[in-house]
């Protein structure tokens, strides 16, 4: 049964739903990161099946999700606009795109 696990996991990884907001299409497998307080806190995710899930948690929007991990310097949680944090890898590629930028071009 593991093996059987590892190869499911291994198909829904290749297949899925494109993520989109606003316009901005990302490709499903796209990596995502994301910096806040001058670098302090770093989060990595993944565009997977339609949504960005980031340590295993699924989110429908950037800002959903910049508003959920980001803790201010006072450790309190905080509303931020995720257009402004988030970063992109689209599969195949070498260089991280802001999503805002790919907003502003549209």
């Amino acid at each position: 049964l593991p093996n059987e696990e590892i190869r499911r996991e291994n198909i829904a990884q290749k297949e899925g739903r494109p993520w989109s907001e606003d316009g901005v299409v990302v490709p499903h497998g796209s990596l995502a990161r994301m910096s806040y307080n001058y670098g302090r806190q770093n989060y990595e995710g993944q565009f997977l099946d339609g949504k960005l899930v980031v340590n295993g948690k699924s989110y429908d929007t950037l800002s959903a999700a910049a508003s959920d991990l980001a803790i201010t310097k006072a450790g309190s949680k905080t509303s931020l606009n995720g257009w402004l944090y988030w970063e992109v890898k689209f599969p195949n590629r070498q260089q991280w795109e802001r999503l805002q930028d790919l907003r502003d071009q549209l």
